[in-house]
């Protein structure tokens, strides 16, 4: 099928597919601002995580120093 050659269709049915694809368009733009929200969220979830990682490390390494004070003291 030659890409130049003329396509005829109904008035009635050119206007249903402009319709239809400004709805297709209208979605696809929704679901790339969903996934930029779902991004974000991630990025997020990301840093909280690192930084309860971190905070849970601390509170390690102190334990570990207190448990040591402790078990070895030094008088």
């Amino acid at each position: 099928m030659d890409e130049n050659a003329p396509l005829f269709i109904k008035l009635d049915e050119h206007k249903d597919i402009l319709n239809i694809v400004t709805v297709i368009k209208k979605k696809v733009q929704e679901s790339k601002n969903t996934l930029g929200r779902i991004e974000n969220l991630r990025a997020e979830e990301k840093n909280e995580l690192e930084n309860w990682t971190k905070n849970l490390n601390d509170v390690h390494t102190k334990v570990e120093l207190i448990d040591r004070m402790f078990t070895n003291p030094k008088f």
